[in-house]
């Protein structure tokens, strides 16, 4: 994503300051002009991007909502939410080594860094 889009799409989320409620996905894809796909992978990039302040993007499930939020209280609240939602995505991993006969670790930061680490197979291997 360019710069400038970049810190365009950043300033239409609201902070937790200003945002009653949280902007939802119909309000995204009024002021983008695109589909909720494409919101999402907007806010997916936006997610991961490290400006340099101090603002994290809450995506929350629980709020139904996005906002910007420089409070380590609710930065805190959303790690654990994605973490558990992380945790929850790996949990077939380890049937799945199993069956592959893998013996190594894998973990999160492996799938993070370096992609999975497996390679594709076909039912009939």
């Amino acid at each position: 994503m360019e710069t400038t889009k970049f810190y365009q799409y950043w300033g239409d989320i609201p902070t937790d300051e200003t945002a009653t409620p949280p902007v939802d996905y119909s309000t995204l894809c009024y002021l983008w002009k695109c589909d909720r796909r494409t919101a999402r992978g907007i806010l997916a990039e936006l997610s991961a991007f490290d400006s340099g302040d101090d603002y994290v993007l809450i995506r929350s499930s629980h709020n139904a909502g996005f906002f910007k939020t420089r409070n380590r209280a609710k930065i805190e609240a959303y790690r654990r939410e994605v973490y558990a939602r992380a945790m929850n995505t790996l949990k077939p991993l380890k049937k799945i080594k199993r069956v592959l006969n893998r013996s190594e670790q894998i973990t999160i930061d492996d799938l993070l860094l370096f992609g999975d680490g497996i390679e594709p197979f076909s039912i009939d291997d």
